[in-house]
């Protein structure tokens, strides 16, 4: 028999096998449920931000989720500098589950901005693309706010 790098070819076995088109799960793989909480109403107090939090978010699996944030643009006001801001990453955090952005990157004049959030497994199953919007008021008041559960749920 024929050497294959200085070793007898007699020494080598040969195997086929298929590879389930679901691997690595054995059926459909799991929807990843997104669930966020955060800021729905701020105010024009020049040290106020908005944040978004997504870490409650499940997928049934060991690897963390990962997150795609954006701007609805049909609904938001100067939604182009706020899209801008996210893709530059001038806000304050888009790191993975949270969104904060600061008061001092959303133009004066904005009062609603939708923000667009999936979360997508490590297999690439996604949430449904979810929409949360916060106002903004016209005047500088003080805001309170609360560390709780989700308040939204969405899955595909």
């Amino acid at each position: 028999a024929p050497d294959v790098g200085g070793v007898a070819s007699d020494k080598f076995s040969s195997a086929s096998g298929t590879v389930d088109r679901d691997f690595p799960c054995d059926k459909a793989c799991p929807v990843p449920v997104l669930r966020a909480s955060g800021t729905t109403q701020m105010s024009a107090c020049a040290s106020d931000a908005l944040t978004i939090d997504v870490s409650a978010s499940r997928n049934g699996g060991v690897v963390p989720l990962a997150f795609t944030w954006g701007v609805d643009a049909s609904v938001t006001d100067f939604a182009a500098t706020l899209t801008n801001a996210l893709a530059a990453g001038d806000v304050l955090s888009a790191q993975g589950d949270v969104l904060t952005v600061s008061n001092a990157i959303i133009p004066a004049g904005a009062e609603s901005m939708t923000f667009l959030v999936r979360a997508i497994s490590f297999v690439n199953t996604q949430s449904a693309l979810t929409r949360w919007t916060v106002t903004r008021t016209a005047t500088p008041l003080p805001s309170l706010r609360m560390l709780a559960p989700a308040v939204l749920e969405t899955t595909a």
